[in-house]
Parts: C-alpha cells; sequence; structure tokens
C-alpha cells in the first residue's frame, strides 16, 4: 500500500508540473513575460540575452528563440536590436545606459544598474545604420518586435548577446512598454507529455492501494493474533 501511496503522490506531483509548464506556454510556444513600463533617462536601455533565457526552468542553453518586443509611450521611433556583447559594448562605449539584472518574468520584475558615460546623442550614430552589430532588429512607429535564435560557438559555449532598446534617433530619456519571451523546442509537448505521465502514475498507485486494501493490506489490525502457548505444568512441585 505505501508504494501505492508513494506512486500517486508521484503522478500528481508529475502531471502538476506538465500542467504548470503547459500553461505558461502560450499558441506559439513561448513563455512570456507580463509587459511592464521601463524608464531611463540615459541614451539605451540594455540586457543580457542569458537574463532572458535563463525564464524557462532547468532548460539546457544554446536552444532557445529570445523575444523581445517595445513601443515608445510617446509614439515615436523605437529601435529593438539583439547583437553580440562585444559588438554592443562597443558602439555604447563612452555613453551613459542602464542595464537590465535579475529579470522575472511574471511579474516583470528586474533590478538595474546605470553604466556611467556622457549622455550625448552625438556619441552614438543611429543604431539602424548599423548592420554590422545587430544579428536581429527592428525600428519604427508603434510595437516593434525582434527575435533571435541562441547559438553555440564551435567549442559548444552559448555565444553572449545582448537586448538593446532605445530611440531609434539617438537621444537621451526613453520610456517605453516592453515585453520579454523565450521559446524552447517541444517545450508545450513536453508539458502534454508529463501531464499524460502523471496521471498514468497516479491511476497505477490508486489501483494499487484499492487492490492492497482489499486484499487486507490495509487492515493489519483486525488480523486474528494466535494466543500464546500454554505452559507445561513443573514435573516437580
Amino acid at each position: 500500500m505505501i508504494i501505492g501511496v508513494l506512486a500517486g503522490l508521484a503522478g500528481l506531483y508529475c502531471a502538476g508540473s506538465g500542467l504548470t509548464t503547459y500553461r505558461a506556454v502560450d499558441s506559439d510556444g513561448f513563455i512570456t513575460s507580463d509587459t511592464a513600463t521601463v524608464v531611463s533617462s540615459t541614451l539605451a536601455i540594455t540586457a543580457a540575452a542569458a537574463e532572458i533565457e535563463t525564464q524557462s526552468e532547468n532548460l539546457s542553453s544554446g536552444t532557445a528563440l529570445i523575444r523581445v518586443t517595445a513601443r515608445r509611450e510617446d509614439g515615436g521611433r523605437v529601435f529593438v536590436g539583439i547583437g553580440r556583447a562585444e559588438l554592443v559594448q562597443a558602439y555604447l562605449l563612452g555613453s551613459r545606459y542602464e542595464a537590465l539584472t535579475e529579470i522575472d518574468f511574471n511579474p516583470f520584475t528586474f533590478n538595474s544598474r546605470t553604466v556611467p558615460g556622457r549622455s550625448t546623442e552625438e556619441l552614438l550614430t543611429p543604431p539602424e545604420s548599423r548592420g554590422d552589430i545587430w544579428a536581429a532588429s527592428s525600428a519604427g512607429e508603434g510595437l516593434q518586435e525582434t527575435s533571435y535564435a541562441v547559438v553555440k560557438d564551435e567549442d559548444g559555449e552559448v555565444v553572449p548577446h545582448t537586448v538593446v532598446i532605445m530611440n531609434a534617433e539617438p537621444s537621451a530619456g526613453i520610456a517605453v512598454e516592453a515585453e520579454l519571451a523565450v521559446k524552447y523546442p517541444r517545450l508545450r509537448g513536453t508539458g502534454i507529455a508529463f501531464m499524460v505521465i502523471g496521471t498514468v502514475v497516479f491511476l497505477l498507485g490508486a489501483l494499487m492501494v484499492v487492490v492492497a486494501w482489499k486484499t487486507g493490506g490495509g487492515d493489519e489490525g483486525d488480523v486474528p493474533q494466535e494466543p500464546p502457548p500454554e505452559r507445561e505444568p513443573p514435573l516437580f512441585g
């Protein structure tokens, strides 16, 4: 019976984990953050791509698709780009910008640190003109969206990339409504599989408990006890 109970509990946990994963993934297979307003008095807002990728818990690096969307609150032209970390760092060198860290999706929260520098737009060329930096980018009025598939180098290490959100015409002071998302291959299917496996294990555990109960495994207190053997009288008084 104990084995049946343990199997039932394990099945419930497995099915619950699968349901949580399934519900977290949208119809396109993305785990999506809440929409949050991000405001900075600097020239740009950045985030390491790895900060976004790790929002899909305990899944291996190097297989994620990252999606970033942003809209300027004043309706102006916004730029959203993802580029190799060292190229982005060189582009922003000497400029004052905001780096987001410790990102959580739901709710969308983060810490930030201001990288010191000058908030002079003349330091930066328009990001759209620097196609050599960006692996993916989008610019314009209204909602802008870009996505990037995480890649590994020849040594199997994930290539560091950085997300940049800034005014399309570089200027200090930016306020955007932003949303982040990450997609792993077969994540939605994995959630379904866990639900099915967990349900089957739970039913098997419940069946084991019922069988054990009906065959007397659960009523040990009702089993008749044998009387103790009678002691023979001593031969000599």
